[in-house]
């Protein structure tokens, strides 16, 4: 057996000298180390899992040990259709949001199931009789590789390892011996499994059992905080710590509905004399840098152009990289450095408008996505429909057409003239709506082959054909009295920063958004020369989508005489009518106590985007704020200190991680 253990030990250090080699990494004490760690993780979960056969579980015991199981082939499935790795936030979504997971699992499965899922009841049949077979005929000299002696275990490995070398001479020759290592490592490690199983020593069972819980729950522990830069490799390390915590996420089924408080504010409060109607129109996961208004190199909203004349362009940042909590922070006007109890005793946009005004939410996806129900029906909201829910939609992930919202907010707008309304679109939400004869931008395919451009072909479909559907509603809208804005919950990755869609990372492609203000030229007239500067002034640095209340309140204010409201809430949000010279504006992962996934949070202004990121390595990136690319961070010798003192001195007051950032700001000093 010690000979067995040296052999393999011997071959093992052989692969991944050869994978640290031929891949031409630097050779540093955590790249090694996330080897040694992957591949050590994996044995012992491994052996830890061979502890099922040996004593009796309960249902549910066995049940949560299964899905243990299945979060390596889930893995395996993501890695192949989008060539990265399951982050930690969506296992912690696919764990608490079933629908979610079934939404996936009908998407990316059920198209191939003669591919996959066929293939895979046949291996697991023919599987159970041949392992019975083995299994059933005890061998007293059974060593720890007895397995590569079985044909129908040998030669299905060899089918698939041909399969994968056939795949890597292809499409990346890189990728060949990580692959093979993960084969012929993940079968050795089956016959481990196999010979741990048959072992006679009950003590020694048990030792595998305990020893490797412990081991596995400290290795995890001790390794989390570093988890962002550990280098991926065929056994990955990233994946490994991000499966363990997720099972320490805060749950995702907490609820943003207003509080007694919030509704005593409510019954107090007088509304002001609003003489507009506004819609706001939030298109799902949309990036700015994806709009030919914002310098994008294909026309895909030129449709728009007539309307974008008469429009004022703002370079915003959502509060959040996710719907769940930009939504609620975008119509209170209170930022992520806000404890959500905040954001539960306050009014919402349509709670500010007098009682007369008719209000509506009118979404394609569902209403019920992480309770966002709970915080849309506040007290003044009086028509909440979603077409995912009230149109005979199944969930929010189907191939679902804006249109059919559109045509319920037009037949709204026949019956209600005064109306303050939002319609939240989903075209370009993941896997971002194709329309027939709306789709200029090929190939399109959402799958990993030719990524990322192929899916960025689809995503730039889906803008050019709901731009065209929203271009038919601004001409539908008197645009005399009605003030639109065009706005994001959040924007999209693709692999700009190795993140894929939302949720996962803070760079601008994730949270810098459209924020496109039409405003009644009559109305324009009316406002102080000196607010409209202001307005104007704006633009030229970054605002964000939480000032949407305070702007719109202080826009009411100034055509009614009356007195500044918004002044008399404490809003973190901003009104663009108001000198924001100066002005810090945060985007974070984290809302404390609700959802919070990621800690990193961006502090930007006229001069710098910096982004933190507290459990990471490298935790600080700074980039100016004109660089909308963000491919290398600035130097210390491209850096303004004094310049990015605007920063520094305000971040320990509007973020509890603030001071945190004024501690890395000093070390960039004596460095």
């Amino acid at each position: 057996m010690k000979k067995n253990l040296i052999w393999a030990g011997s071959i093992t250090l052989l692969f991944l000298l050869l994978d640290l080699y031929l891949n031409t990494r630097t050779i540093t004490f955590w790249t090694l180390f996330s080897v040694i760690f992957s591949f050590s993780s994996y044995a012992i979960f491994s052996f830890f899992l061979s502890g099922c056969f040996l004593y009796r579980y309960s249902r549910l015991t066995l049940s949560f040990l299964s899905i243990l199981v299945l979060f390596p082939i889930l893995n395996f499935f993501y890695y192949q259709n989008y060539a990265s790795f399951i982050s930690a936030q969506l296992i912690t979504a696919l764990t608490h949001e079933p629908l979610f997971l079934f939404a996936i699992l009908k998407m990316q499965l059920l198209p191939y199931w003669l591919y996959i899922v066929a293939p895979a009841i046949v291996f697991t049949l023919y599987s159970y009789k041949m392992l019975k077979q083995t299994f059933g005929n005890y061998s007293t000299t059974l060593k720890p590789f007895f397995l590569f002696k079985k044909y129908f275990f040998i030669i299905p490995i060899l089918v698939l390892w041909a399969i994968q070398i056939k795949w890597c001479l292809k499409y990346n020759p890189t990728q060949l011996f990580t692959r093979t290592f993960y084969i012929w490592g993940a079968a050795t490690l089956i016959s481990l499994i196999g010979f741990a199983i048959k072992l006679k020593s009950k003590n020694l069972k048990r030792a595998l059992l305990g020893y490797g819980f412990i081991i596995c729950i400290g290795l995890f522990t001790l390794i989390g905080p570093a988890k962002d830069y550990l280098h991926k490799t065929c056994f990955d390390t990233q994946f490994i710590i991000q499966t363990f915590n997720s099972f320490f996420t805060p749950m995702r089924n907490k609820s943003l509905k207003q509080t007694d408080k919030a509704q005593q504010k409510y019954e107090n409060y007088q509304a002001p004399d609003i003489p507009f109607n506004l819609l706001i129109v939030v298109n799902d996961a949309l990036r700015a840098s994806n709009l030919g208004i914002y310098g994008y190199k294909r026309n895909t909203d030129g449709v728009l152009a007539d309307f974008y004349k008469k429009s004022f362009v703002f370079q915003a940042l959502s509060p959040a990289n996710y719907t769940d909590t930009s939504i609620p922070s975008m119509f209170t006007g209170q930022g992520p450095q806000r404890h959500p109890s905040f954001i539960k005793d306050s009014l919402t946009l349509w709670d500010y408008f007098p009682k007369h005004f008719f209000s509506f939410y009118v979404l394609t996806s569902s209403k019920n996505w992480a309770n966002i129900k709970d915080f849309l029906l506040s007290f003044n909201m009086k028509h909440l429909w979603s077409t995912a829910d009230d149109a005979g939609v199944k969930d929010s992930l189907d191939y679902t057409d804006d249109k059919i919202a559109i045509e319920h907010i037009l037949q709204l707008l026949t019956q209600h003239p005064q109306f303050v309304g939002v319609f939240h679109a989903n075209s370009m939400h993941f896997p971002y709506y194709q329309k027939e004869n709306f789709t200029p931008y090929q190939p399109c395919e959402t799958e990993r082959k030719n990524w990322p451009q192929t899916s960025v072909n689809c995503y730039d479909n889906a803008i050019y054909y709901l731009s065209h559907l929203e271009n038919q509603l601004f001409k539908t809208i008197n645009l005399e009295n009605t003030i639109i804005i065009i706005t994001s919950d959040h924007g999209e990755g693709f692999g700009e920063h190795g993140s894929y869609f939302h949720n996962q990372d803070m760079h601008q492609e994730s949270i810098r958004v459209p924020f496109i203000w039409y405003i009644p030229p009559g109305l324009i007239k009316k406002i102080p020369t000196e607010n409209w500067q202001n307005f104007k002034n704006n633009q030229k640095r970054y605002v964000s989508t939480t000032d949407i209340i305070p702007t719109i309140l202080h826009l009411a204010s100034l055509l009614s005489k009356e007195a500044v409201v918004y002044q008399k809430e404490d809003f973190t949000g901003k009104s663009l009518f108001a000198n924001q010279s100066g002005r810090v504006v945060i985007s974070s992962g984290c809302f404390v106590d609700y959802r919070c996934f990621k800690r990193d949070v961006v502090f930007a202004d006229e001069n710098y985007f910096v982004l933190l990121q507290p459990n990471s390595l490298n935790q600080l990136e700074i980039f100016s704020a004109n660089d909308f690319e963000q491919k290398i961070p600035l130097n210390k010798e491209n850096i303004n200190i004094q310049k990015l003192e605007n920063i520094i001195s305000q971040a320990p007051e509007i973020h509890p991680l603030g001071a945190m950032l004024t501690n890395l700001s000093n070390q960039l000093n004596e460095n």
